[in-house]
């Protein structure tokens, strides 16, 4: 804790010399933080973004600050900044699509989840939210989206197990590893899910965990 006061003296020192240095403003966000005072952190963090509105790392604690707040149309201006920086990163877009879910405009976070499921086809987390979300209204489509995920569960354990053999081929494992690891046909075809089974499953309340998505 002493450190950090005397870090902060510090900041405080060099903030009054120049007053728009995003990258010292967001350092003592970063401070405040630690020490749990998050309306100075907030402060500092938005005079840093102000200045400066490309740091992920800025963006994505003010994104959070404002879905903890319930403020979800100011937290997707953030994230939406965030998805502009990041096209490719899925994370950002299934933070604007949850803040859609979590104000209670479901067919707004259906349509996101659905192009998010359209440029990121395997990934698993939109899927289970398309599931869920089709699942609360009734859609008929839930069945496609429960098989789809059942498909991209499967694949993405066998991508892992896959991962996990070859890593052992290359740290020198004996050879006949390396023999099953050329056997492995990725084009497999899986058994059709249990759809009773699943959809009871995704009837079951959960909540998301912001955590997750943010860095």
């Amino acid at each position: 804790m002493g450190n950090i006061s005397q870090a902060m003296e510090w900041f405080n020192i060099l903030i009054s010399v120049v007053p728009t240095d995003p990258e010292v403003l967001a350092k003592m966000g970063d401070m405040y933080v630690k020490e749990n005072d998050v309306t100075q952190a907030f402060q500092s963090y938005s005079e840093s973004y102000r200045y400066f509105p490309s740091n992920l790392n800025v963006i994505a604690w003010l994104g959070a600050y404002y879905v903890d707040c319930e403020i979800y149309d100011q937290a997707v201006q953030f994230f939406e900044r965030a998805a502009l920086i990041q096209p490719s990163e899925s994370k950002w877009q299934l933070m604007i699509a949850s803040c859609f879910r979590r104000n209670g405009n479901y067919q707004k976070a259906f349509e996101n989840y659905k192009k998010i499921h359209e440029k990121f086809p395997d990934n698993v987390e939109c899927l289970r939210f398309l599931v869920r979300i089709c699942t609360d209204l009734g859609m008929k489509d839930v069945h496609d989206y429960i098989n789809k995920l059942a498909k991209a569960e499967k694949n993405k354990e066998l991508t892992a197990t896959e991962n996990d053999i070859q890593t052992e081929v290359k740290s020198g494992t004996p050879g006949f590893v390396k023999y099953e690891v050329e056997k492995i046909d990725t084009n497999i075809s899986h058994p059709k899910a249990n759809l009773q089974k699943k959809q009871t499953e995704f009837e079951e309340d959960w909540n998301e965990d912001i955590n997750s998505l943010l860095p």
